[in-house]
């Protein structure tokens, strides 16, 4: 049997309701998220060429580093939308990589192993950029 399935893109409808299923999966292991005001309208603006798949990694990125209320730039971050590039612009790698480990550190109360499996890190990568950075 062939299911035909239109693309993401053709279905802005879906995404309150598929982000909202991703949200709640993830609050089951972690900690609950909620979209900012915008959020949803950011994500309805985008083509999404992943299809669910990239939605859900967007949405568990998000929650997983940022805080309990996700924004649209937080969901946008690695995602080749057009304003998701004003995000990373006139920031260094360095920079970048320390707020991911920051809010990581941040999300699993300081618990390194947690906080490098959600950054697919080795524990002693994270430590040692964690300390690189002042984090620790």
């Amino acid at each position: 049997m062939v299911v035909r399935l239109p693309p993401l893109r053709d279905r802005p409808e879906d995404l309150e309701p598929l982000v909202a299923h991703f949200l709640e999966d993830i609050a089951r292991d972690h900690r609950s998220s909620t979209l900012a005001g915008g959020a949803l309208e950011a994500l309805r603006e985008y083509r999404w060429p992943g299809n669910v798949r990239e939605l859900r990694n967007a949405v568990e990125r998000a929650a997983l580093l940022g805080g309990p209320m996700i924004t649209a730039a937080e969901l946008l971050e690695g995602t080749e939308h057009p304003n998701a590039e004003s995000l990373v612009a006139g920031r260094t790698l360095e920079e970048i990589e320390r707020t991911a480990i920051a809010a990581a550190l941040k999300r699993t109360h300081g618990n390194r192993r947690a906080a490098a499996s959600l950054l697919g890190l080795a524990r002693t990568t994270l430590t040692d950029r964690a300390r690189r950075y002042g984090l620790l």
